[in-house]
């Protein structure tokens, strides 16, 4: 079994970023994503304009170029896997990390379990993103096939009463894009500091 100097788990903006600079480095990577390259930006909504400006996207000065001011999900897709492809960066997509574990001896070796092998590095790097493990409300209901975690597109909602809970940017956008679609959307928000 191949010993890597570097096995980085999530094929995300930080992910990828950080095999670019082990290459960079020299040292010999492997990068494991349970989903596809960049996931998180995959399940964004389908042609969702996002909120960052393309320096705090980029990976080096000047590579993305939107046709607007702002990329859209499908142009910062295109961006990341282009990277991977063009940087013959060693990627295996759709594969689940389940476990990792430490070897205390002599030389330290982590062994990493996947629902596809094993692998041994000397180091591992955790660039896993929050989007995997969503707030649930803990209420009756939320366990419904009707209920979601995120939210991908518009169209299945035109016509339909849609509730979008959340306080932040995505969840304003999300109510946004479905009543803008024809969906009669309302946002609603659990806040102490938004009360009367």
């Amino acid at each position: 079994m191949n010993l890597y100097d570097l096995i980085i788990i999530g094929a995300g903006p930080a992910g990828i970023s950080a095999a670019l600079e082990a290459k960079i480095a020299g040292l010999d990577c492997l990068v494991i994503e349970k989903g596809l390259i960049g996931n998180t930006i995959y399940n964004y909504p389908v042609g969702l304009t996002v909120f960052s400006t393309t320096n705090e996207l980029e990976f080096r000065e000047g590579e993305l170029k939107p046709a607007r001011e702002k990329p859209t999900r499908e142009e910062l897709l295109s961006y990341y896997v282009r990277t991977v492809l063009d940087n013959d960066l060693n990627v295996h997509t759709e594969e689940t990390v389940l476990d990792v574990r430490s070897d205390q001896g002599e030389a330290r070796e982590f062994h990493v379990i996947t629902d596809k092998g094993e692998y041994k590095a000397e180091n591992v790097l955790f660039a896993i993103g929050a989007m995997d493990h969503p707030r649930k409300l803990n209420v009756p209901g939320e366990d419904l096939p009707k209920v979601f975690d995120n939210f991908h597109e518009t169209y299945p909602w035109v016509k339909k009463k849609t509730l979008v809970i959340g306080g932040s940017n995505s969840a304003g956008a999300a109510a946004l894009f479905l009543a803008e679609e024809g969906s009669h959307a309302a946002l609603a928000m659990f806040r102490k500091d938004w009360e009367n």
